[in-house]
């Protein structure tokens, strides 16, 4: 461009042109990095990244689908650029930051008119954090028991925890104290701002304590689960409704002292009594008597209230045990006792009371006498004699019932010592000790030293399952004890089983197959009474009845044929829960597999033959042979004067042949002592040398 002041005065204008170099054209660089959480999902924007080159931080971003994503930085000349990336330490509880710096290479380059740029990334390009979760929350739901009109015994009456579907969680008996108190129940973080909703009911038996009137209501619990981010701490808070307690109502009608005025004062009315006393002739108190018609089965009404005439031993000085009933009708009645005292056994005595008593008696009264109770104690009238008649010997005894409190016969107990694997001998026979439950649900161990034992149930009643139950017993506890430790009810839960057809289904088309399979003897004989429980894949979860509550379960019948009904094609597993009586519990489980199931004929799945071996009998610990001296073989001249017999009982071992039970129960070593591994050493060096001049005498 040429302006009039560029002239000069020849009125020429110099003007001096040049031509720069062509600029390239500038590019951009986009720098993106990998974000990870390890723990819980990646959100996005819960974490910022810082963009340095050199000192100088130029950007910062949060994440967002995984990606940490810088905006373009743009290049006008070639060169090479040096970044760092750093991930911002935040403070959320929980989290464990990643802290380690990226560092980014841009490399700019020409080509042509036009600039290049490439990125060289570290070799890891993840920023990778890790969540910790909260320990689990846990809540403990209870509740309280009252009892109207008797004392509440510990374990009486049985609770259920259900949820909202209905499910039965867990199922607890009330403490003496009348307490309830369930399991606790974990909550993770997933459950945080959720809130549970908890049912507890008592459950009521099919066969009611007479004169019991149930709570039938239930408690409202409500677990609120919260989580303190600040802390990363979760809370299980519990409340109630307004019902927070079962009560119950026991009523025993008795007959008031004194008759009241009848309209006919003409008829004669009578009493009846009798004597409630134990062995010793000492009397009891609180046991309950029941008037019944001649039958013996038809309650008596009572004359004085609701419901049949009973009587109960009196705790009154100078009357205790009396038990009357008064205003009584010249007829013939039956007595029996309806509860007994606390501590024994249930009298089985039918007293029976006639007309011609009746009218006969003085003052309008029949004494029918004692009515004797046994206590729950079964100790041998003689106890054994022993070496040491110093050593005081104990007994242990508990009482087998069902959930229902109600006893059962046959449950076999053995005595172990304190580690719970070594059987006790007997100390009254060969083998183990071990005990039986009778009619009244009474197991008894007797004529024990004053150490630790353990009793564990080896064989449950028929259609119940086996007590898992580990009874510990402390030296402390005999020696504290009146001769006798009772350890309480052991429960017995029953077994659920299948019935023989399967219901009908909301889906027909929806197979149901059947498992079999035959429990035998190594003989390949047929045995009853195997126990075997269905359980999922897993091997531990069982599989619900489908007919029933509980697991389902099914028991070999007298030909060994063990049967589960109506169950869908999927993996199974079978494993013995109780063994036929004499065996020993099969430990291998049986898998059943889906496509079992496709191939079965006639949908039933047949698993084969299921082999139990029998227990082998108890071995007592070793004793070294006894081996006589070897006689001369030059008869003496004179005969020795016999020695004169010890009335100490021997110490050591006896000599050859048949050993007598005392014997026995010396060979085995008392507590505290032990037998030297060097003397039975000894012993068989000298028997092995014993038996090889015999052989080496016959050879000659």
């Amino acid at each position: 461009m040429v302006n009039v002041e560029d002239f000069g005065a020849d009125h020429s204008v110099t003007k001096t042109i040049i031509n720069p170099k062509d600029k390239p054209k500038e590019t951009k660089a986009t720098i993106e990095l990998d974000k990870a959480l390890t723990g819980r999902d990646l959100k996005d924007g819960e974490f910022s990244f810082e963009l340095y080159e050199g000192a100088t931080k130029l950007q910062t971003v949060t994440n967002k689908n995984g990606k940490v994503t810088f905006d373009p930085i743009s290049y006008k000349e070639a060169g090479e650029h040096t970044y760092t990336v750093k991930e911002v330490v935040g403070n959320t509880p929980g989290i464990t930051y990643d802290t380690t710096e990226k560092q980014v290479t841009v490399k700019v380059t020409q080509d042509g008119q036009a600039l290049k740029a490439d990125l060289v990334y570290p070799e890891n390009k993840t920023f990778n954090n890790t969540y910790t979760a909260p320990q689990p929350a846990k809540a403990k739901i209870s509740a309280s028991k009252i009892l109207e009109g008797a004392e509440l015994k510990n374990g009486e009456f049985n609770f259920q925890l259900l949820d909202e579907t209905g499910k039965v969680l867990q199922t607890k008996q009330n403490a003496a104290d009348g307490t309830v108190t369930f399991d606790d129940i974990s909550y993770s973080s997933e459950d945080a701002g959720k809130t549970f909703h908890y049912t507890i009911k008592e459950v009521i038996p099919e066969s009611k304590t007479k004169g019991m009137t149930y709570d039938e209501g239930s408690i409202d619990a409500t677990v609120t689960v919260t989580k303190d981010d600040a802390s990363n701490t979760l809370k299980a808070s519990v409340a109630y409704g307004d019902k927070k307690s079962f009560t119950n109502k026991l009523v025993t009608t008795s007959i008031p002292p004194t008759p009241p005025t009848v309209d006919k004062p003409e008829l004669k009315l009578y009493s009846i009594q009798l004597h409630k006393v134990n062995q010793e002739g000492k009397a009891l108190a609180g046991a309950v008597f029941g008037l019944f018609e001649a039958d013996g089965t038809t309650p008596v009404a009572n004359p004085y209230g609701e419901g049949q005439a009973t009587a109960t031993s009196s705790d009154e000085e100078g009357k205790k045990g009396l038990v009357t009933f008064i205003g009584l009708e010249a007829k013939d009645y039956v007595v029996k006792e309806l509860t007994a005292p606390e501590g024994y056994q249930l009298s089985t005595d039918v007293i029976k009371v006639s007309t011609s008593e009746l009218k006969a008696a003085t003052n309008l009264v029949v004494d029918k006498g004692t009515v004797v109770n046994k206590p729950f104690t079964s100790i041998p009238p003689t106890p054994p004699t022993v070496d040491k008649p110093e050593l005081k010997l104990y007994s242990i005894q508990l009482h087998k019932v069902n959930q229902e409190g109600k006893a059962l016969v046959g449950a076999v107990f053995g005595l172990f010592e304190a580690d719970g694997t070594t059987p006790v001998a007997n100390p009254y026979g060969e083998g183990q000790a071990t005990a039986t439950s009778d009619a009244n649900g009474l197991v008894t161990f007797t004529g024990l030293e004053a150490k630790d034992y353990v009793v564990r149930e080896l064989t449950a009643p028929d259609g119940y399952q086996l007590s898992d139950e580990v009874i510990k017993i402390a030296a402390s506890d005999l020696v504290a004890s009146n001769n006798v430790v009772d350890k309480g009810n052991v429960v017995n839960k029953p077994f659920t089983s299948i019935p023989p057809t399967p219901p009908t289904v909301d889906k027909p088309e929806l197979k149901l197959y059947n498992i079999q399979l035959h429990k035998v003897s190594e003989e390949g004989k047929g045995l009853l009474g195997a126990v075997f429980g269905l359980y999922e894949a897993d091997g531990t979860t069982p599989v619900a009845n489908p007919y029933g509550e509980g697991q389902a379960t099914a028991t070999s019948d007298e030909n060994g044929l063990v049967t589960f009904i109506g169950f869908e094609a999927k993996d199974y597993v079978i494993k013995e829960l109780t063994a036929p009586t004499g065996y020993q519990l099969l430990t291998n489980p049986i898998t059943v597999s889906a496509s079992d199931f496709t191939q079965a004929k006639d949908l039933v799945v047949d698993k084969g033959n299921v082999v139990n071996n029998k227990i082998p009998p108890y071995t007592p610990p070793y004793t070294p042979p006894y081996t006589p001296p070897t006689p001369p073989t030059t008869p003496p001249t004179t005969p020795s004067t016999p020695p004169t017999p010890s009335t100490d009982k021997p110490k050591g071992n006896q000599p050859s042949g048949k050993q007598s039970k005392e014997g026995k129960k010396q060979s085995l070593p008392s507590t505290g002592e032990t037998v030297s591994a060097g003397f039975i050493t000894a012993g068989l060096v000298l028997a092995s040398a014993g038996s090889m001049l015999v052989a080496k005498k016959r050879h000659e």
